[in-house]
């Protein structure tokens, strides 16, 4: 028995090229096996469980089309294969690595596009697990570049890793290699960042800003308006979650995307996050997994990540235990910045700290900790959403173009 195609399809309304297909495979006019799928939710999960597939033929106007089906898609190794539908009043998908067919293709057209794009399977192999070996989905080639330095801003509750990400976009917005190009995003599970900033209308903010990066990457003056400017600090603000739970409709792949989009323009992008990190692998939850999307995704984007203390029995251990969960996710000790907020002036007390760090820390960071006082002034910053005392935010964006200048050779990363 020869290798065929295996082909799953999805639609929309019934489209009238779907029966086709499946008329062309039952008769045997095309050397294909196709499966009927209500979804793409099923075609995910299908390619979760590990079945065989070599490519996936989609109406392009099925609900679900985006981003991360693409990466779901290319990492099983199959390819995604999108039919023009006439009735669907949008522009077809501008994602990479999708072949368009015109909704009158016929049986010859088909076989010729998946010989050119897609693998046959081993009939041995199709109701097992497919031959194709799952692998990292690569940039494309020939797409923009992103040339900007991400921070990822992170602490446990109360340790102050807001305001720390405030000040820090607001002194690099003052440095020569900020130039005023930074921006500010928060993505955080709770949004404070809109309270922090006086924020009257929190709409648009980073639903919007990931949504329009599910289908194609909307470019910087379509987003510009999603942006919030802060002449005050000197920084674009892109204001987070209404809703605790609004992570639900937050995809990890149009985040990574809205990541690189920031990345390639501003110089440096601050990002606060939630110091949350549980993944699928460690806890057998996808739903954990995409809860903490936008942490995981700032980590994995990250030049360098600031992980925010306080000099207390609890906040050092704390400390400790954030430090630990960065390494576990992939983060390397070599990029993370310990930052004591409301640290103690005595410099016995600020050795007995990094003195810990480096004992309990499974891992210690290569960087010293950077110590920031509290400084008088910063409660009416904050209250009045005007400039933060400078000394609060210069400590750290010291170390932090240290620490990206000395310990990373910043090579610059594909947008997608």
């Amino acid at each position: 028995m020869t290798d065929r195609f295996v082909v799953m399809g999805v639609t929309h309304l019934r489209s009238p090229w779907f029966d086709e297909v499946a008329r062309w495979a039952t008769g045997g006019t095309i050397a294909i096996d196709f499966v009927k799928c209500v979804g793409v939710a099923e075609v995910a999960q299908r390619l979760r469980g590990g079945a065989a597939c070599s490519a996936v033929l989609i109406d392009a106007a099925a609900p679900g089309l985006d981003r991360d089906l693409l990466t779901a898609i290319r990492r099983s190794g199959a390819a995604l294969i999108c039919v023009t539908d006439p009735r669907v009043q949008r522009p077809a998908p501008t994602l990479p690595h999708i072949t368009l067919l015109p909704p009158t293709f016929g049986p010859e057209e088909l076989i010729t596009t998946l010989a050119a794009v897609a693998q046959p399977v081993s009939w041995r192999t199709v109701d097992r697990a497919a031959e194709i070996v799952p692998g990292p989905v690569t940039p494309e080639a020939g797409t923009r570049r992103a040339v900007g330095r991400v921070v990822a801003v992170c602490g446990r509750g109360g340790a102050g890793s807001s305001v720390i990400s405030m000040a820090l976009a607001q002194q690099l917005s003052l440095r020569p290699d900020g130039a005023g190009s930074v921006g500010l995003a928060d993505l955080t599970l709770n949004g404070d960042l809109a309270c922090y900033h006086d924020a009257v209308d929190v709409i648009p903010g980073v639903q919007e800003f990931v949504e329009a990066h599910r289908h194609g990457s909307p470019g910087r003056s379509n987003s510009a308006s999603m942006l919030h400017e802060v002449p005050e600090r000197g920084y674009a603000l892109l204001l987070g979650l209404r809703r605790r739970h609004d992570w639900t409709v937050i995809q990890p792949a149009a985040t990574a995307a809205a990541l690189d989009s920031l990345a390639g323009w501003f110089r440096w992008t601050v990002c606060d996050i939630t110091a949350d990190f549980e993944t699928e692998e460690q806890t057998g939850s996808v739903d954990v997994e995409e809860r903490h999307s936008l942490a995981l995704g700032a980590t994995g984007r990250a030049d360098v990540v600031v992980a925010v203390g306080v000099p207390t029995m609890k906040g050092v251990r704390d400390l400790v235990r954030l430090i630990d969960d960065l390494v576990a996710t992939g983060v390397d000790p070599a990029s993370i910045q310990p930052a004591v907020n409301h640290s103690p002036r005595s410099r016995n007390a600020r050795a007995e700290i990094a003195g810990a760090l480096g004992t309990l820390c499974v891992h210690p960071p290569k960087a010293s900790p950077v110590y920031v006082w509290t400084r008088r002034g910063l409660d009416t910053g904050l209250r009045c959403a005007d400039r933060l005392p400078s000394a609060v935010g210069d400590p750290v964006a010291d170390a932090v173009t240290e620490l990206a200048n000395r310990h990373l050779s910043h090579e610059p990363v594909h947008a997608a």
